[in-house]
């Protein structure tokens, strides 16, 4: 699909599924979480238990859960290459958020967000987003930095450098609102430093926070920019829209770059993450959305939610 039929492609589901995330609790549970890893070699007792240093570098938590504890880990599928896969034993916090924002492109050591102080939930809202963008600065300048060491053509490096640059814009805007909304200081963004990413990694990464998550990012700034009840915000997503249907694009295109070098192996497991994120994103947006949120800044509701996201999972992630 080219570049220009994606964005045509999210205004329509947008215009088609126009009227015809309450700050929550938080709570713990247990999980068996499958990760795909690149290929490694660690040392398994009989029944495919790793070390627990092991488990602990690599298992992560689910999407928008903070890991809290590992409880252990095993391996559930291997190549001659090494260990590719593992089941992890987890126990994880979630809280119910402002709203599930999706989109940015975090780095691959971002650490969880310290806790948003807001009485009113559009301060709430903008803190979070503030904080999604200002993490992407570093996502997209990581993920310009991997395309130029794997020898991607220019024009992908450098539109992920340019879309650093929407991001600061972006963060700085959400930043303003978190302020005029009333939201104290802002979370700092932590990254951790991580290896270079394979392009197997990178193909991964890439699937989950830019086919998928920026993409639905993408859908919702554009609802967004037609549906909020404050001008100023509306004005406001107009110009976030135009850039995240950028970046969504930039998703796709780097994606297919990255197809034509992967085997069989590898573009089974992007796409099969690819479908799990999009199931953990419809399970993510069912929930009641704080009616405030959707009058003044545009959010769409559960039931458009889950409508949008039907939609992009039966034309793009299926």
């Amino acid at each position: 699909m080219k570049r220009s039929a994606l964005s045509d492609l999210l205004r329509s589901i947008v215009i088609a599924a126009l009227p015809v995330a309450a700050v929550g609790c938080c709570s713990d549970r247990d999980v068996e979480v499958e990760e795909q890893v690149d290929a490694f070699v660690a040392e398994a007792d009989d029944g495919g238990v790793l070390p627990q240093a092991v488990c602990v570098s690599v298992c992560k938590p689910p999407l928008r859960e903070t890991l809290k504890q590992v409880y252990g880990c095993h391996v559930t599928e291997a190549t001659d290459a090494g260990i590719t896969a593992v089941a992890c034993d987890e126990h994880v916090e979630h809280c119910g958020s402002i709203f599930p924002v999706a989109g940015g492109r975090p780095p691959l050591g971002l650490r969880p967000r310290g806790a948003i102080v807001a009485d009113d939930p559009a301060g709430a809202f903008f803190a979070q987003m503030a904080h999604v963008e200002a993490a992407a600065i570093d996502g997209f300048v990581e993920l310009a930095t991997a395309l130029a060491v794997h020898g991607a053509p220019a024009s992908l490096v450098d539109d992920a450098r340019r879309a650093a640059d929407d991001e600061r814009r972006h963060a700085r805007v959400a930043a303003a609102f978190a302020r005029r909304f009333g939201a104290g200081a802002l979370p700092p963004v932590e990254i951790d430093a991580v290896a270079a990413p394979s392009l197997e990694t990178l193909a991964l990464a890439n699937a989950r926070e830019g086919c998928v998550l920026e993409t639905y990012g993408a859908v919702v700034t554009q609802w967004q920019s037609r549906t909020a009840g404050d001008r100023v915000v509306r004005r406001a997503f107009v110009n976030i829209a135009r850039d995240e249907l950028r970046h969504a694009e930039l998703a796709f295109a780097v994606a297919r770059w990255l197809h034509a070098r992967l085997d069989a192996v590898a573009r089974r497991r992007v796409r099969d993450l690819q479908r799990a994120t999009a199931d953990e994103l419809a399970r993510d947006v069912d929930r009641d959305s704080d009616p405030r949120l959707v009058a003044a800044l545009g959010l769409p509701d559960r039931d458009a939610a889950l409508g949008l996201v039907a939609d992009l999972r039966a034309r793009l992630w299926s």
